[in-house]
């Protein structure tokens, strides 16, 4: 007789949520698997903005998404953002505030020193797909999708933090990977190109799928379910200690920093939840 599993086993992943389980399954646990909060930091609301301006930006005629439009665009994600919990939950003094928009405001118009806008024809902006991978639906959000005049397919994805150092790029860009994966499934193509745009730095990363890329990437995804699927089952969700954990909010609960996992459940949403 086979033993219930001690947690749900998810139906659906995302790439950065494949990609939290194998950065530290305990982690994922507590976010995708037990639901505990996890509010935005004002680096992931930096992220939140900085993407809406640029939707907002590429949603205008070629010709006319100049840095000017860019500045009417943060200037109107600002009234859409200012009261809202990303960034309310955030609980900025109003100098701290007043930086994060003007940080916010240097980013997008450094995005203007690694292209040009007025030459790329989007074909999907924030372009939700999903797709089933054995046992699970894979789903994913596009930032943006370009077809080039010759029919190619490139897919972009912006961020706002600094380029990896050359150890961490093939981990980045496993996650773009999967998009690739999602735009062959539901599209009927393969990309040429996947593209991720760093525009603090304006550094561009860039790689190239093939159908032997896309057969691996399957095969090892299907592994993280797999050990996903053995980690609900028995309740092992290990930590892994490493550099991330300076900023893990779930260190009180962490057996590395003698926390319990088991409280988590019962403490955390008072605990993280953000402030009403």
């Amino acid at each position: 007789m086979t033993s219930a599993p001690v947690f749900p086993l998810p139906v659906s992943l995302s790439p950065s949520r494949i990609s939290s389980f194998t950065s530290c399954p305990l982690a994922f646990r507590f976010v995708n698997v037990e639901g505990l909060p996890d509010p935005p930091t004002i680096y992931t609301t930096k992220g939140t903005i900085v993407h809406r301006v640029l939707e907002l930006l590429f949603a205008l005629p070629a010709d006319q998404r100049t840095p000017q439009a860019a500045e009417e665009a943060h200037t109107t994600a600002r009234d859409e953002f200012t009261n809202h919990s990303d960034v309310t939950s955030l609980q900025l003094s109003p100098k701290e505030l007043e930086a994060m928009w003007k940080d916010t405001q240097f980013l997008v118009q450094n995005y203007f020193t690694m292209e040009d806008p007025r030459h790329i024809q989007p074909e999907g902006l924030e372009l939700r797909l999903e797709a089933p991978m054995g046992e699970f639906t894979l789903r994913g959000i596009i930032d943006r999708l370009e077809r080039t005049p010759d029919g190619q397919l490139i897919v972009s994805d912006y961020k706002t933090g600094r380029s990896p150092h050359e150890s961490q790029t093939q981990a980045r860009m496993n996650q773009m990977m999967l998009y690739a994966w999602l735009c062959q499934q539901q599209l009927g193509q393969l990309p040429s190109t996947l593209r991720l745009l760093y525009v603090r730095d304006g550094h561009t990363l860039e790689a190239s799928p093939t159908e032997q890329s896309m057969k691996f990437l399957v095969t090892r995804t299907t592994a993280v379910f797999n050990a996903i699927t053995n980690a609900c089952n028995t309740g092992n969700f290990k930590p892994n200690k490493s550099a991330l954990c300076r900023s893990c909010r779930f260190q009180k609960w962490c057996p590395e920093f003698g926390g319990d996992p088991s409280r988590a459940a019962a403490e955390a949403p008072a605990q993280l939840a953000p402030p009403q």
